[in-house]
């Protein structure tokens, strides 16, 4: 999230969409519980609602996908 810039993030819903993905990666993951599991899942969406009402829409969308593993370099637009 540090190393997140203008030129690669350039709405509010790209810095979201990274936020979740970053929250669900380092934290959803380690879950052991399914009930734990969907207590959080269920509860970013009304997170980022709560936070940004204008803005809870596609960011939300699944499968969570960020990036394109079929790349031959991180550079690649």
């Amino acid at each position: 999230m540090n190393n997140s810039s203008l030129d690669k993030y350039k709405t509010i819903n790209d810095f979201i969409k990274l936020w979740r993905n970053e929250a669900t990666r380092t934290f959803v993951d380690k879950l052991c519980d399914p009930a734990d599991v969907l207590k959080i899942t269920n509860y970013i969406p009304e997170l980022v609602k709560g936070l940004f009402p204008n803005c809870a829409g596609d960011d939300m969308d699944d499968p969570l996908i960020f990036c394109d593993f079929m790349k031959t370099s991180p550079e690649d637009e």
